[in-house]
């Protein structure tokens, strides 16, 4: 309610001019706001190409259009979905609180000169409302690109290139620490040690998290595959997860060395593309985005610090193919050049 009646007050000081020679009723703003932030629980302001159309309007306007009527937003999901999120798309609430949504061409709809108040976000992320034909341009919030809507999904990516920095980096986490065989040279891994990488990716996430989504460590996506890191975003449909691989050299307390290299990582991104197939097809109501974190312990006798700039030439790329597999992350963490003695 906080988040709202920000957002309300916010529109309502940019609204000031021409509210008092327009005279807009302020239930009415606070009606179209609902709608709008209703539409972005279901749909993320990322996942957008095309424009959007949001409108309160009389029951009267809707008979001029084209748009189908639906009983609720997750039946809008099944024509709007991630892969058709490059069209046009309007979603009409009328004055008996039904929903009318269908992909049409947003210009032809505005031609039609419907009675209501609309938001409009362009291809190009601007945001507009217009009351009786009177439209301003909306200033976001400091630090927000939307007025209505967190970027949950961009905002998860800043925090893992945080966490790359502050924590993976240097291995300034003790929990991460804990993974190398011996942490004062930081050259090779204890073995198997993907549940240190994972839990110090976790509690990181959870510190930051502790209000806006929920994170757990190991959830299955069927019942033989279990991914590393699940993040269920509060008050969304929307969930990320994180697939979390690690390259080097490991070895075991009798002495006995493993290598993993590139085809490690090209192996999680393969399970995670399978991982978003079989959610998408069990879960279409939901808006899912993958995350493949590599940590980098690659090493070279000779230059330690080779691969600190050698990225993974993934084939296929599966960010470039799908909307929801997000560009993979590879965190090089730094050996110690010099032990004490």
């Amino acid at each position: 309610m906080n988040n709202l009646n920000s957002t309300i007050n916010h529109i309502k000081n940019m609204f000031f001019s021409i509210a008092s020679i327009n005279g807009i009723p302020t239930i009415e703003m606070i009606n179209l706001v609902r709608n709008i932030k209703h539409f972005f629980n279901y749909v993320s302001f990322e996942s957008i190409n095309g424009q959007v159309l949001i409108g309160t309007v009389t029951n009267e306007s809707i008979k001029n259009t084209q748009l189908n009527k639906i009983d609720c937003m997750d039946e809008l999901l099944y024509f709007y979905s991630k892969e058709n999120r490059n069209n046009d798309i309007c979603l009409f609430v009328d004055e008996e609180e039904q929903i009318w949504s269908s992909i049409l061409d947003i210009e032809q709809i505005e031609k039609l000169q419907l009675e209501g108040n609309f938001y409009k976000l362009t291809s190009d992320k601007k945001e507009f409302i217009t009351h009786n034909n009177v439209t301003i341009q909306l200033t976001q919030p400091d630090n927000k690109k939307s007025c209505f809507t967190n970027l949950d999904f961009e905002f998860l990516r800043c925090q893992l290139k945080a966490y790359k920095d502050e924590s993976a980096r240097k291995s300034t986490c003790m929990l991460l620490n804990d993974a190398w065989h011996n942490p004062k040279d930081r050259k090779e891994f204890k073995s198997r040690p993907e549940h240190y990488m994972r839990d110090s990716l976790t509690q990181f996430l959870k510190n930051v998290f502790t209000r806006r989504a929920v994170v757990h460590p190991e959830q299955n996506v069927d019942d033989s595959h279990p991914v590393d890191i699940k993040v269920t975003f509060k008050n969304t449909n929307r969930t990320a997860i994180l697939e979390v691989k690690w390259l080097g050299d490991s070895i075991s307390n009798s002495g006995k060395k493993i290598k993993y290299r590139d085809a490690r990582a090209k192996e999680g991104a393969k399970q995670l593309n399978d991982y978003l197939d079989k959610i998408s097809s069990h879960e279409p109501q939901n808006e899912t985005r993958g995350y493949l974190i590599v940590f980098d312990a690659r090493r070279k006798d000779e230059d330690l610090f080779f691969y600190q700039n050698k990225e993974i030439e993934y084939d296929p790329k599966y960010d470039e193919i799908r909307p929801d597999f997000d560009e993979p992350l590879r965190f090089f963490i730094e050996p110690i050049l010099t032990t004490s003695s």
